[in-house]
């Protein structure tokens, strides 16, 4: 729900700003912090209550939101060509399907052996 809203928003900034290709960069890397930031902070505040966890996850969520959009622009802006786009999607849309679908096995996993 929030990922057309920051897409949106992501697209109307950087047109303002002139540089659509800079803007996204940044877009991309401050959702990559964002999460690892949150990530870092969830971990160190032990032992960790049931309304921080869902802070935390809607945090992330929200930095995913900008993080996503961002870096399939970033994907299309890399290859002009295409051929060769058309590849690059093609292998950005297989990562982050082994990623969500691997993401909730491992996790479950993870629980079971703790």
């Amino acid at each position: 729900m929030s990922t057309p809203f920051a897409a949106t928003r992501r697209t109307d900034w950087g047109k303002r700003g002139g540089s659509s290709s800079g803007f996204t960069l940044a877009a991309a890397l401050l959702g990559f912090f964002m999460i690892t930031l949150d990530a870092v902070i969830v971990n160190v505040a032990r032992p960790p209550s049931g309304t921080a966890l869902i802070a935390a996850r809607f945090v992330q969520g929200a930095a995913a939101a900008v993080m996503m959009p961002s870096s399939m622009t970033l994907v299309g802006q890399a290859y002009p060509d295409p051929a060769r786009r058309a590849r690059a999607v093609a292998v950005w849309a297989m990562g982050g399907a082994i990623a969500s679908s691997s993401g909730s096995l491992l996790g479950g996993l993870l629980s079971l052996a703790t």
